[in-house]
């Protein structure tokens, strides 16, 4: 392992996690950066990936944003396997949403002991390449999704929000809160080629993606190990 070559930091502005949560950097984020841009990239580094994805996933419900995770990551973050990458994505974000998001993940002690940087850059065609790979669409789906009509309730039940949680029947009666039609969805997702069959829940959210609004912006954000 120490012989292997260390990748290329990404080009983009780096912040601490004590920045996160300094008025100025929030003020620099919405000025120079999110407010000019359709699409964003965060470059988390982490010490633990499991605690790390735990800490976004809350920041994520905090602002109405359902997170649902491929069995594939959450079998991964059960078993908080070193060296994993994990990429969580989603759409129409307001700037002043993400940033508010990062301010609050700032502020959160709990997030220190897992969370060391962030690196917040432009989109390339290979982050786009690599997001279409991993969600199984093409990039012409990526920029404008089909407006879909929501999958039926009882057709399945994307539970399993977290490492290791056991998942209803479906037919439990009462129905999900993520098969609401107008909630944001997150998705969590192994940054590995796919293999297999596409999961029930990264079928929802492809079925719930809508179009962007005005001066939203998709995000991409990859956890890794520091």
């Amino acid at each position: 392992e120490f012989l292997r070559p260390l990748p290329p930091e990404r080009p983009g502005s780096k912040f601490s996690f004590d920045d996160l949560a300094k008025t100025q950097w929030h003020e620099h984020l919405m000025e120079g950066m999110l407010n000019q841009r359709t699409s964003i990239h965060l470059d988390v580094a982490v010490v633990n990936e499991r605690q790390a994805v735990q800490r976004l996933e809350s920041v994520l419900q905090n602002k109405g944003i359902k997170v649902l995770i491929d069995p594939v990551a959450a079998a991964r973050l059960a078993k908080n396997q070193p060296k994993t990458e994990y990429v969580i994505f989603t759409e129409n974000i307001r700037p002043d949403e993400l940033a508010a998001m990062l301010y609050e993940l700032g502020t959160d002690e709990r997030a220190r002991t897992s969370i060391e940087t962030l690196t917040v850059s432009n989109v390339t065609e290979a982050d786009q390449k690599q997001l279409c790979g991993l969600l199984g669409i093409d990039s012409r789906e990526l920029e404008t999704p089909p407006v879909a009509q929501p999958l039926p309730f009882g057709q399945f039940v994307p539970k399993g929000n977290q490492p290791g949680e056991k998942q209803p029947p479906a037919s439990s009666g009462a129905s999900p809160p993520e098969a609401t039609p107008t909630a944001r969805l997150a998705m969590v997702l192994v940054n590995e080629a796919r293999s297999g069959a596409t999961s029930s829940q990264l079928q929802f959210f492809l079925s719930q993606r809508r179009p962007s609004q005005p001066r939203a912006l998709q995000v991409i954000l990859v956890v890794h190990q520091a």
